[in-house]
């Protein structure tokens, strides 16, 4: 579910980081596909990973690497209880008392690194340590006149007391979350649409919020009920966040609003796909 939108960005993210790709999109599309039925699980997660490979060198030069390296892990998702045949999908909302984390405090990443996702987490683990030395849980970064771009590993989304929902700007100070744009996608498919827009948003404003929440991985949903000691909307869980969980557990469980390509069928016959997954890689 929703692995296209993944897997692009992905391969954007290796090409930004100079990492020259020998795998295609329909390249990891099989191999991921062979990799979950290998497992047989039926309700999982997977993760991808790309290096330049393996040097030997303990140096930073990628011409000294033998060759690119893709790894994929597949576990079971931890959003359906797998013993039960009748278990549903259901993404959870954790709802938490959140702080603003300042760039003067905490820096951003460049631009570069803002954008493209890597394992390069050293600033995001700031933040993170930060907002919990303050009292909070993962942190909004702000800058130095108070405006919001994301938390430590999610992007964050409010919506107004006048219905819109609103995002930053992905101007290239931080990442294209994936979560943040099928929230968009989930609101416009609303009857009526929920207005949807992107642009700077001041720290001030998500206080005065309907609601505020932090998504992101595709099933981290987090309302922030209080921020920097200011109470949002009425202090709960809100039916915004509430249509944002059912919206995405609807969609893991029967593919409703998305296109064939942001799934991987998977085939669990008989294994005999060990051969083929050795040639594509």
């Amino acid at each position: 579910w929703n692995f296209s939108i993944h897997c692009d960005r992905f391969l954007e993210s290796a090409r930004k980081a100079g990492i020259k790709s020998k795998w295609s999109r329909d390249d990891i599309y099989s191999i991921v596909e062979q990799l979950v039925a290998v497992t047989k699980l039926r309700e999982a997660t997977v993760r991808l990973w790309m290096t330049s490979g393996p040097s030997g060198a303990f140096g930073i030069n990628p011409e000294k690497c033998v060759e690119p390296c893709l790894y994929i892990v597949v576990f079971p998702s931890a959003y359906v209880n797998t013993d039960k045949p009748d278990a549903k999908i259901q993404v959870p909302a954790d709802a938490v008392e959140e702080v603003t984390v300042s760039s003067d405090v905490v820096p951003f990443k460049p631009p570069m690194l803002a954008s493209c996702k890597s394992n390069n987490y050293l600033l995001n683990a700031h933040l993170f340590m930060e907002a919990q030395k303050q009292g909070g849980h993962f942190g909004i970064w702000v800058d130095e006149k108070g405006v919001v771009k994301e938390s430590c590993t999610m992007s964050v989304v409010m919506m107004t007391k006048k219905g819109e929902v609103v995002g930053p700007a992905f101007d290239g100070g931080i990442l294209k979350g994936t979560t943040m744009r099928r929230i968009f996608e989930i609101c416009a498919a609303q009857n009526p649409p929920i207005p949807v827009v992107q642009r700077e948003i001041k720290k001030e404003e998500l206080y005065d919020a309907k609601e505020v929440i932090m998504c992101g991985g595709d099933t981290h949903i987090v309302a922030a009920i209080k921020l920097d000691g200011h109470q949002i909307g009425d202090g709960k869980k809100g039916s915004f966040c509430e249509l944002i969980c059912d919206g995405m557990s609807e969609e893991m469980a029967t593919g409703k609003g998305r296109k064939p390509e942001d799934y991987v069928p998977i085939r669990y016959d008989p294994l005999s796909t060990s051969a083929s997954i050795d040639d594509i890689i």
